[in-house]
């Protein structure tokens, strides 16, 4: 009897499907049955424990500002002329009323010398105008004079006074715009910019020099609408930039908010370095700053990788006779890399810090470094 290509064909294709079935279903029963990976029966477990204190934890509030000089004052001319002479260059430390640049006074210094001659006619008019006075009162006590003559000396004594004030009045103004050919510092500080140089011409408001004040500085920082609440005038405050990265200066929050910002929601805050040592922070550095918003004393606070997950509870094990004790917690708020236990655990438990994840109660450990 002939067997046909095609049954061959099917009869090896049947065999191999029930060879791998087979292979599929001892492969399965071999891993079914193989034995679960666990700690052998009094195996010691070397861990890394760590002592439970009881601390102070400060909350803090945390945003990144520009830091921005105490003053900074952009001076502008007040009168037009010529720049004759400069007497502070950028970098120059200044103080008060010191002398930055003069424009030519000589046209303003002989209105103010004719102004001061004015006042010296008008004061002496004024003078014997008052002598006459006295001689016209004493004749109209005796009748020698008409009422209408006393009348006329006392309206030029009134008259001459009026020029007197008028002639004194002239001289400040005249002294005033030979002033406002000296820019002076309004404040102590240094010289940041200069605009102007000797020969240029300048007009009523040009710019001629900006002084900024290093001695402090300040950060303006967006906090928030939760966050406000927190903040307070007079809280410590930390600054910190990349250029002393490590180095914190310390200040205070100098002025809080009212009203949010309407493009980005938050309220502005501003914070003080009342003491810039060696002028260190200096405006336009990104300073992050830190704002002690409240201080928690006497908490327990553990590393937050030490805290185990069981079916939704939070576990953590603690060494005692050299033994793991399982301990669930009641944990309060993150803290960093750290946790806050409300529940749960005693200053001076032995925290077991790693390793305890091969830990189950009362297994044996070792404590290692």
């Amino acid at each position: 009897m002939r067997i046909s290509k095609k049954k061959v064909i099917f009869a090896g294709a049947g065999l191999l499907v029930v060879i791998i079935v087979g292979l599929t279903l001892l492969s399965r029963s071999k891993v079914k049955n193989a034995p679960a990976v666990k700690v052998a029966e009094g195996e010691v477990i070397p861990v890394e424990i760590q002592e439970v204190r009881r601390t102070t934890m400060t909350e803090t509030i945390s945003a990144v500002g520009t830091v921005e000089a105490w003053h900074d004052v952009t001076l502008s001319a007040e009168a037009s002329g010529k720049v004759v002479e400069i007497c502070a260059n950028e970098g120059d430390r200044v103080k008060r009323e010191d002398l930055i640049v003069k424009l030519d006074d000589e046209l303003r210094s002989l209105a103010a010398a004719q102004a001061k001659a004015q006042v010296l006619m008008a004061k002496a008019n004024f003078q014997k105008v008052k002598r006459d006075l006295k001689r016209s009162e004493d004749l109209f006590g005796t009748e020698d004079i008409s009422e209408s003559q006393i009348e006329l000396a006392r309206l030029q004594a009134e008259t001459a006074e009026a020029g007197l004030k008028s002639a004194e009045v002239a001289l400040k103004m005249a002294l005033r715009q030979l002033a406002d050919t000296e820019i002076r510092s309004p404040i102590d500080g240094k010289v940041a910019v200069r605009y102007v140089d000797v020969g240029e011409l300048v007009a009523p408001g040009t710019p001629i020099a900006t002084v900024v004040d290093l001695s402090r500085v300040k950060a303006k920082i967006g906090v928030s609408e939760q966050e406000i609440a927190k903040i307070k005038t007079g809280q410590k405050a930390y600054l910190s930039v990349d250029a002393y990265q490590n180095e914190r200066f310390e200040g205070e929050v100098s002025n809080v908010g009212l009203k949010a910002d309407l493009q980005t929601r938050s309220f502005p805050i501003e914070t003080e370095v009342a003491s810039n040592s060696g002028e260190k922070l200096k405006p336009g550095m990104i300073a992050r700053v830190e704002v002690e918003v409240k201080t928690h004393a006497n908490v327990l606070l553990i590393p937050q990788d030490a805290v185990l997950d069981e079916s939704g509870k939070k576990v953590v094990y603690v060494v005692k006779r050299d033994k793991a004790t399982k301990r669930s917690l009641f944990l309060g708020r993150r803290w960093d890399e750290r946790v806050v236990v409300e529940r749960g655990l005693e200053a001076g438990d032995r925290l077991v810090v790693a390793g305890q994840e091969k830990l189950s109660e009362g297994t044996r450990v070792v404590i290692g470094h």
